[in-house]
């Protein structure tokens, strides 16, 4: 059995969210439906870039992370990736 980091801990909470007992809206969107919310978290990091304002890219990185996690539990559940590290 693998070491419980909090990475494993985050995939865990994706593949809960996706599962029988998760939430419907998780389990309806595709990554299409996903993109326009993506585009608009790296549009908000790259003016807190621009702005230097490290806490707020720290937020959106956060928010980045969470939609590249999304999307390779969507891409594993139609068997096309595997998120392992």
């Amino acid at each position: 059995m693998g070491k419980n980091t909090r990475f494993t801990e985050l995939k865990n909470v994706f593949a809960i969210l996706h599962s029988k007992r998760g939430c419907m809206w998780d389990k309806k969107q595709t990554h299409k439906s996903l993109v326009k919310d993506l585009k608009e978290e790296v549009d908000e990091f790259t003016a807190a870039v621009k702005k230097n304002n490290y806490r707020h890219m720290q937020e959106e990185l956060g928010d980045i992370l969470l939609h590249v996690m999304f999307n390779a539990q969507l891409a594993q559940k139609g068997e096309n990736l595997i998120l392992k590290k």
